[in-house]
């Protein structure tokens, strides 16, 4: 679990959320942000809950970018 926190999953509030995002990318060199929202047996109101909160909250601050 600490390695996907540490390493692959980017969980936290908004601010940090694109702060980390950003940082990978440019890190990685990458144009395209692919973001998984939904797993395992994560109920689809729940993924769609995720999906609009990123969308209001994170991804305007990336497209500031």
């Amino acid at each position: 679990l600490e390695y996907l926190l540490d390493n692959i999953w980017i969980v936290g509030d908004p601010d940090h959320v694109a702060r980390e995002i950003r940082a990978h990318m440019q890190e990685l060199g990458a144009g395209v942000f692919m973001g998984l929202f939904q797993f395992g047996s994560l109920p689809h109101a729940l993924a769609t809950k995720n999906i609009e909160r990123f969308a209001k909250t994170v991804l305007p601050a990336l497209r500031r970018e």
